[in-house]
């Protein structure tokens, strides 16, 4: 009796497991787009975080302080 309700069990268990993991790869793939949309908001917004000369003093800063050494 219970060899041949095992089956059915385990059957039942990937079904449902099925479902889970299917609904867990929708709710991250609906974070990973929200995240997605939040980051270019920010780097439209805030274009001198990812400027490359972002940390680099400015040039006409630097040719002053020259100047004013020399």
């Amino acid at each position: 009796m219970l060899a041949s309700a095992l089956p059915k069990t385990v059957e039942e268990l990937g079904a449902i497991a099925g479902i889970v993991s299917c609904v867990l790869v929708l709710v991250l793939l609906v974070l990973y787009v929200i995240r997605a949309v939040e980051l270019r908001r920010l780097r439209k917004s805030m274009p001198f975080l990812v400027d490359p000369q972002n940390g680099k003093p400015d040039e006409a800063a630097s040719e002053r302080t020259r100047e004013g050494l020399g």
